[in-house]
């Protein structure tokens, strides 16, 4: 888990107003931030696979 001290000194240098009550968002979304970048490391080609795309109203139903 991202430290809230970490988290408040880096708004803090980019001069930003720290809220008591955003501290837990940011944390969620630097979380988010990492586990997308984790997956990225496990498959790096990941965003140059082309989906599979189906067009045929019968096969979806």
């Amino acid at each position: 888990m991202i430290d809230e001290a970490f988290i408040r000194q880096g708004l803090y240098v980019q001069g930003l107003p720290v809220y008591t009550t955003d501290i837990p968002y940011i944390q969620n979304l630097l979380l988010t931030m990492n586990q997308a970048q984790t997956s990225l490391h496990v498959f790096p080609h990941l965003n140059m696979e082309v989906p599979v795309t189906v067009v045929d109203k019968e096969v979806i139903r």
